[in-house]
């Protein structure tokens, strides 16, 4: 995603200007408010896919007990291993935007307050913090559409048809009805994080032959 730098405003700008700065700064609270619905959406939809998957095969009451208070991250790494005896390996790319989505969605719906800036080197510097926080967010769309796909890719790997995938599958060999609906920035997004699991995998290989 393409950053909207946003200039500090001078008290002396034409209307031309006014007009063009004002532009840019609703286009870029557009793209923070929409990279804000897609990390709380995608984080929501990855606790819902992990927690029906253990529900349906642990049990409602089992997951309630032992798992329910667990992190995402840790749901996602010890619920694939007690139904299907498989785990995301840790540091795969899946589990790396897993941490990340789960980080940026705790530091949107855990947001903390900060003391109000007294001097205006504190305030200057309380307002470049929140530009790069602002920054962040807005790469963190990518990093949550990446995340979902990413452990889907790796579920149907692991999993090889020992229990279904929880999230909807984005393999080759999936759905040709639920394939043709792929937009085609869609398809670009599924194209690179196959990529991404392809080298991390030659990686590993490597590694062990080593």
């Amino acid at each position: 995603m393409d950053r909207l730098k946003l200039v500090n405003r001078p008290g002396d700008l034409d209307d031309a200007s006014c007009s063009e700065y004002e532009d840019v700064r609703r286009q870029r609270s557009a793209s923070t408010a929409s990279a804000v619905i897609t990390i709380v959406f995608a984080s929501m939809c990855l606790e819902a896919a992990i927690y029906d998957y253990a529900a349906w095969h642990l049990g409602d009451d089992y997951v309630q007990t032992n798992l329910d208070k667990m992190d995402l991250v840790s749901k996602w790494l010890v619920v694939p291993r007690l139904v299907a005896q498989r785990e995301i390996p840790i540091g795969r790319p899946s589990h790396d935007h897993l941490k990340t989505l789960v980080r940026l969605r705790n530091g949107l719906v855990h947001k903390k307050s900060h003391p109000i800036p007294l001097s205006d080197e504190d305030l200057l510097r309380r307002v470049e913090e929140l530009d790069v926080k602002e920054h962040e967010i807005q790469d963190g769309c990518i990093v949550a559409m990446r995340a979902i796909v990413l452990v889907s890719l790796d579920m149907d790997h692991l999993l090889g048809g020992v229990t279904i995938n929880p999230l909807p599958s984005f393999a080759r060999n999936s759905d040709t009805h639920y394939r043709a609906r792929y937009t085609d920035e869609l398809e670009a997004l599924v194209s690179e994080c196959r990529g991404m699991l392809t080298r991390s995998r030659k990686i590993k290989t490597t590694l062990a032959q080593s």
